[in-house]
């Protein structure tokens, strides 16, 4: 926990005690998984054929929300981030104070590489949404599919807040997260509104949606 003394500003985090962020690695695009790593909910048993799956955001029982739900058993999510990937996502904690590296003994993870979990953690039982239906058996785009146990693994690392982040632009590039859109005003106000001046205006966004 970073303090304020006398009303200077120091670097870390103000937001409450024990604030961390971490990144969740995929071992693959959550985003768009092959046949080969899907089934017939339910049926293990039953591959599909040509089909794409999501297994991302706005999915039940997701690999994301798999993932999320093993921070979560020691730390209250606050934030997650958008992703150019697929792979790397950017997570906020809360209350996070019980994570920590083991140590080194076995060459692996640590404070010596950021890895909080020594060996990848395979998400089971998770869901996916298709985006590219399947030709067999038929199932069509929106269809809600199982994801193979073992298909999608992540790991954990610690992440560091160093003044790195990319700039936010409106242009499409690394630094986009600006839309132009409302702000504030009541409703009742005449349109444009939502501004106290009744304008719109730029404001950043970081939805993944």
């Amino acid at each position: 926990m970073t303090q304020k003394v006398h009303g200077a500003a120091y670097a870390g985090i103000w937001v409450e005690k024990q604030v961390t962020f971490v990144k969740l690695v995929f071992n693959k695009d959550i985003r768009a998984l092959p046949n080969a790593d899907l089934h017939v909910l339910g049926d293990p048993a039953t591959p599909l054929v040509g089909a794409v799956g999501k297994t991302e955001f706005a999915v039940v029982e997701s690999a994301m929300v798999s993932a999320l739900k093993t921070l979560a058993t020691r730390s209250t999510i606050l934030a997650i981030s958008s992703t150019t990937n697929g792979l790397d996502y950017d997570v906020m904690l809360g209350h996070a104070g019980s994570w920590f590296s083991a140590g080194n003994a076995a060459g692996v993870g640590d404070a010596s590489t950021g890895l909080i979990t020594p060996a990848p953690v395979s998400i089971v039982g998770a869901q996916a949404v298709l985006t590219t239906g399947s030709s067999a058996p038929v199932l069509p785009i929106g269809a809600v599919v199982g994801v193979d146990d073992g298909a999608v693994t992540f790991q954990m690392f610690f992440s560091h807040m160093d003044g790195m982040m990319a700039v936010a632009t409106s242009p499409a590039g690394a630094g986009t997260g600006l839309v132009f859109g409302p702000g504030s005003t009541p409703g009742n106000m005449p349109s444009p509104g939502n501004t106290p001046t009744g304008e719109p205006g730029w404001y950043p966004i970081n939805l993944p949606y």
